[in-house]
């Protein structure tokens, strides 16, 4: 569906359904009562209580693709069709800073949140419009976090769509 150009609700509608899929996972982790489990789940990095393990998200970058291509008329209407790399950043929080640093548990947190994501992308992206495609960019397991004074680790996803704005 196209859209008036600049109009684009993309940014939120991620970290919505990232938000979202998160709480799923969450809720998955308790019905089973697997342990380690996430005790928060958060819709951004900026966090001044949190309780651990915990979970959040967030934009780290995006990026527009190549010069958009114009369809339409020689008067301007018509379409812009553009391309957008979207680089979703989710954290896992295992302590403050200078708390202790549990890798085994980290480990199993990453594992479980990579493998969720991975089995069920399709289900939840898929209800984003325009939706192209994903992949694990990185995974850091060693991370210290300055907008919420924790540590723990990252794993970044790039996103992709593409996008038909209406040129006016």
């Amino acid at each position: 569906m196209a859209e008036v150009y600049g109009d684009n609700d993309l940014l939120k509608e991620t970290v919505d359904l990232l938000y979202s899929s998160m709480g799923d996972l969450k809720t998955a982790m308790q019905s089973q009562l697997v342990s380690p489990l996430f005790s928060g789940v958060y819709s951004t990095h900026h966090l001044a209580k949190v309780s651990f393990p915990a979970v959040s998200v967030g934009i780290d970058e995006v990026e527009i693709g190549s010069e958009p291509e114009a369809s339409g008329n020689q008067a301007g209407t018509g379409t812009v069709t553009e391309s957008y790399y979207v680089k979703a950043d989710i954290r896992v929080h295992m302590d403050y800073r200078g708390g202790f640093r549990d890798r085994v548990n980290l480990q199993y947190l990453m594992d479980s949140l990579k493998n969720w994501i991975a089995i069920h992308k399709q289900g939840y992206f898929e209800t984003l419009n325009d939706f192209m495609g994903m992949r694990a960019e990185n995974i850091e397991f060693d991370s210290d976090f300055d907008e919420s004074y924790t540590i723990g680790g990252r794993l970044i996803l790039r996103l992709n769509f593409q996008r038909n704005h209406l040129q006016e």
